[in-house]
């Protein structure tokens, strides 16, 4: 294990031939972790990180952060004025999505189950969720952010980033004067409640993080800037609480605060010593905070970056299904107007349950495509609990999340290549067919067989009566014919039909001796067929063309 940031054991010196170097150099490892020297060390390869980190700084975009009050309840008393002035929340039960300020006096918060709300506040009003109305609200919202950046980027319903350097430099362009950021936000949050009647706070910096930080600092109904200047962001990260970051939920905070970090000049004072505790990505993260650096390009918040999304929420541990089921429903409900903000679909589904007994269980399963549909999500997470259920004798819940994991973005849904492209796959060439000599462009093979035994029975003076067809399945018929001879070329086709003459003796003998089977087509190669009865040489042959 010996490497550039520890001691590691000389064993060129006589008589040391054949020890186990790898043992040794361990042992010394962790004898000097807690050493100055090996501090001193650690210390040392920070502090590169942190030059190679300051050499990329940018101070050149305008960076706004939105983020409207207290979104959901504030369009509920805007819709109903009387919950103005009384502590009430949006949410249900299980859970509350938000609550305005005069609950939040009490200790009321999203995230909170609503029978802990209620306690904390008997006064409380909960308001249901009503999503298409947030959503309704929030493209209002939206299509002023698009007069400003037409890249802005959302992060959720109620909050987004837009970078407003372009639009700043064309209005100094148009009127030749430095115009004023602040002023040029103040613009837009007027808009917005002129608009939809409903407040926004801002930030304004030079990257995502310090603008997101800025917009918290007046709230609600306010704005925040941070000048883009080294010593100004420095000196103003410096005193920040830890938890003021994005990033750092309780978790983090109680681990850093467990080695003395509190503030954000913490992580730098003691970088040394996180670099021994923390991994490699945490580190890196640690001392972008501790600079205020953050991403100045809306482009790098894309869904390949995201790995799962989620929610979940603590309620009084219950064994009442329906009490469950209705907490699931919560759940899913939010989770997919969540993704559906963000255009987010997901393959892989996970259900998280934490018992009375404080044992978390946790059940994931694939779906058979992407999706961010409610329901979907809803029959799934039913169908793991049943399982769970099943298994125990007792099973009392006081925990309940879902979790949507392998995100695509909508344009990667539609770039998706799945059997049913195959199965549904037009051919570019029409054909004809044998008896009648119809043209048609595309075909099923069940509307083509069909046509040809009711041609068949016409010509042999029979009648047939019309058949429903069956048309899921869509592949040009010409394969039908792929083991014959083509029955004309062109030209004397095309000849036929103008004299209107019928030749059955050109019919293939499959038309003469008995009516067209239902031919399947290899959904790969769109070359190889079979009959529909003989499934095992079709699984044969894809396994073969999939190779």
């Amino acid at each position: 294990m010996a490497g550039c940031n520890t001691i590691s054991i000389n064993a060129t010196k006589a008589g040391m031939e054949g020890i186990d170097k790898e043992k040794i150099n361990k042992i010394i490892e962790e004898a000097s972790k807690g050493s100055k020297f090996y501090l001193h060390k650690e210390k040392s390869q920070m502090d590169k990180l942190i030059s190679t980190l300051e050499s990329v700084r940018d101070l050149s975009h305008a960076i706004i952060h939105i983020d409207m009050d207290a979104f959901y309840a504030a369009v509920e008393m805007r819709d109903n004025p009387e919950l103005k002035n009384r502590p009430m929340a949006v949410g249900g039960e299980g859970m509350l999505s938000t609550s305005n300020y005069h609950a939040r006096r009490f200790g009321v918060r999203a995230g909170m189950p609503g029978f802990i709300g209620r306690k904390l506040c008997p006064e409380l009003v909960i308001v249901p969720c009503n999503f298409d109305k947030y959503t309704a609200t929030s493209k209002v919202v939206q299509g002023i952010f698009s007069q400003y950046d037409k890249s802005y980027c959302m992060m959720s319903l109620d909050e987004g980033y837009l970078d407003l350097t372009n639009y700043l430099d064309n209005l100094e362009e148009a009127d030749g004067e430095k115009p004023d950021v602040e002023e040029v936000v103040n613009e837009l949050r007027r808009k917005v409640f002129e608009a939809t009647e409903l407040t926004c706070s801002a930030g304004i910096g030079c990257n995502t993080r310090l603008a997101k930080i800025g917009s918290d600092q007046n709230k609600p109904n306010g704005q925040f800037v941070i000048p883009a200047d080294k010593e100004e962001i420095l000196k103003f990260i410096h005193d920040l609480p830890i938890r003021k970051i994005s990033g750092i939920g309780n978790v983090t905070e109680q681990l850093l605060n467990s080695v003395g970090v509190v503030t954000c000049s913490d992580l730098f004072e003691k970088r040394g010593m996180l670099s021994l505790l923390f991994s490699e990505i945490s580190c890196h993260q640690f001392m972008e905070i501790a600079l205020g650096l953050g991403c100045t390009d809306l482009n790098e918040y894309n869904v390949s970056e995201r790995k799962s999304i989620s929610t979940e929420t603590t309620f009084k541990a219950t064994s009442n299904q329906e009490e469950i089921h209705k907490i699931l429903e919560e759940l899913c409900e939010e989770l997919s107007e969540d993704m559906k903000n963000k255009c987010l679909f997901g393959k892989q589904f996970t259900l998280k349950c934490k018992l009375d007994t404080f044992d978390t269980l946790t059940r994931q399963t694939n779906l058979a495509f992407c999706t961010n549909d409610s329901s979907i999500m809803l029959k799934t997470a039913k169908v793991l609990l049943e399982k769970e259920i099943s298994k125990l004798n007792s099973f009392c819940v006081r925990l309940l999340g879902v979790r949507m994991s392998e995100l695509l973005s909508d344009q990667e849904t539609k770039k998706q290549v799945t059997i049913d492209h195959f199965l549904t796959a037009k051919k570019e060439n029409s054909d004809v067919c044998p008896v009648c000599l119809k043209e048609i462009a595309y075909w099923t093979v069940s509307e083509f067989a069909h046509h040809v035994n009711k041609c068949i029975d016409t010509e042999n003076g029979e009648t047939s009566s019309e058949s429903k067809v069956n048309s899921d399945t869509k592949i040009s018929k010409e394969n039908i014919l792929k083991e014959s001879e083509p029955l004309y070329n062109r030209h004397d086709r095309d000849e036929i039909c103008t004299s209107k003459k019928r030749k059955l003796t050109t019919i293939p003998e499959m038309f003469k001796k008995k009516k067209v089977e239902k031919i399947v087509t290899c959904p790969v190669c769109n070359v190889w067929t079979v009959d529909e009865c003989k499934s095992y040489e079709l699984n044969q042959h894809i396994d073969s063309c999939l190779i």
